[in-house]
């Protein structure tokens, strides 16, 4: 009897490993037949794409498409470090999530690894069809570096049964003024809250800051949330989700928050919530059990007339300079964002509406939906996409979401010590701190 010298347990994974490796000797992995790879970070998307593929092979036989899914992270860290090294291993074509997008355009213009799409958008005629507002997130210095997936209007949702039992009328709340007013009759501290909102992290902050016309940076570059809108809608805020009167509430965002909001929306925790369109497929997925109990309306207004929706998140395909054949990349990105067939289902699946305007009359998008008690879920969307308000992207973005987070925190923490005694002035040098970190930086990494 033979005794492995280090035991059974390496024994057995020895074994193992001569029998894989003899196996894949017999069977080599043959050569792919591809001419384009895609790369998405989206699982929706890549099963959406696959799906398309019979229908793109016939539309254009000369293509042969290879989907690949990776890994959010690791796709920006292996494409950005193919497009500083010059690397071969790049897609033709590849999905960009907005808040990354403006670490690709970080130093000289012609260094950008994305190819200009600009002329084919206006050529094709598809420049004049997308909702302008959305072009400007894939902008940079004239050039348009991706074509968009999205426009991700906000509404607010809201449980309409608890709503209604409450008497909440939701057509009297078109300014935010009504909409608080009636929060603090029927906000119960540490019960029920009118609405979701975060005290720590910005993403509802940036959303009433986009729709006040605000942002992080402006069509030039300039940091702008230091400006008057950012501390009027700071001013605004805080008072929402600290201190006495307080509306809003958040459950967190550490690894359970998802599952604790949608319990907390089952038991009436929040009555209210912010939600773009791809968060009312996750609403529909994971809380079923409110189906016909909730509904949507606009964002109430900062004043009678004024702008009634925001935006959050958003995706664009982009085609790599790499590209050998950057026709048939253009043509293979356009089919799969705007062949019908697959339009369709996708915003069956989420409930996401496509930027182009002549898509808009498509049946689909006016379809009762009965989990949102037989609203026309699409068309209310819809109804708002013209009205989305820019967001510009900038290599510093992300450092300047973290500023203005540390800038959220000190004024919530001043408020809830010091009320609104001296608060302005407090916001204004926080902000200001803020935003001169993220100057500075700009100072030392220069675009030309």
């Amino acid at each position: 009897m033979i005794i492995f010298p280090f035991g059974k347990a390496p024994a057995v994974i020895l074994v193992a490993a001569l029998l894989a490796g003899g196996w894949l000797l017999l069977h080599p992995r043959g050569k792919e037949d591809a001419n384009l790879v895609l790369w998405s970070f989206a699982k929706t998307h890549i099963t959406a794409y696959n799906q398309a593929l019979p229908a793109l092979n016939h539309a254009y036989p000369d293509v042969k498409l290879s989907v690949k899914q990776i890994h959010f992270e690791a796709l920006n860290r292996r494409l950005l470090s193919s497009f500083w090294s010059d690397l071969p291993s790049q897609p033709d074509l590849v999905e960009i999530e907005i808040s990354c997008v403006g670490t690709y355009f970080k130093g000289p213009k012609e260094q950008i690894g994305f190819e200009d799409l600009k002329p084919r958008l206006v050529e094709s005629g598809m420049y004049n069809r997308i909702v302008r507002n959305r072009l400007a997130t894939w902008s940079n210095r004239g050039g348009i570096y991706g074509i968009p997936n999205d426009v991700h209007p906000v509404m607010l949702a809201y449980r309409r049964d608890i709503a209604d039992s409450l008497g909440i009328c939701v057509d009297s709340l078109y300014t935010w003024d009504r909409f608080i007013e009636a929060g603090r009759r029927f906000t119960v501290e540490g019960e029920r809250y009118m609405i979701e909102l975060n005290e720590q992290n910005v993403g509802s902050l940036e959303c009433f800051l986009f729709q006040r016309g605000g942002g992080y940076f402006d069509s030039l570059g300039n940091v702008i949330f230091d400006n008057p809108v950012a501390v009027a809608t700071m001013e605004w805020f805080v008072p929402l989700v600290t201190g006495k009167g307080r509306i809003g509430a958040d459950l967190g965002s550490g690894q359970n928050a998802a599952v604790l909001f949608y319990k907390a929306l089952e038991e009436g925790y929040y009555l209210f919530f912010i939600c773009p369109d791809w968060r009312s497929s996750f609403i529909q997925e994971y809380s079923p059990r409110l189906a016909g109990k909730m509904a949507l309306m606009p964002m109430p207004a900062f004043y009678p007339g004024g702008r009634r929706t925001s935006t959050q998140g958003g995706t664009m395909m982009a085609i790599t300079k790499a590209c050998k054949d950057k026709d048939k990349a253009w043509k293979t990105a356009l089919f799969l964002y705007t062949n019908p067939e697959g339009r369709s289902r996708s915003f069956k699946k989420t409930n996401i509406i496509p930027p182009f305007r002549d898509a808009w009359t498509e049946p689909v998008f006016h379809e009762p939906n009965a989990f949102w008690s037989g609203q026309k879920l699409g068309e209310m969307y819809i109804g708002l996409a013209d009205s989305i308000p820019p967001q510009y992207s900038n290599p510093f973005v992300v450092l300047a979401k973290g500023k203005l987070s540390q800038a959220l925190v000190s004024c919530t923490q001043y408020y809830s010590v010091n009320g609104s005694s001296g608060f302005r002035d407090h916001i204004r040098k926080a902000l200001t701190a803020s935003a001169d970190e993220v100057r500075k930086y700009q100072k030392r990494g220069l675009i030309e």
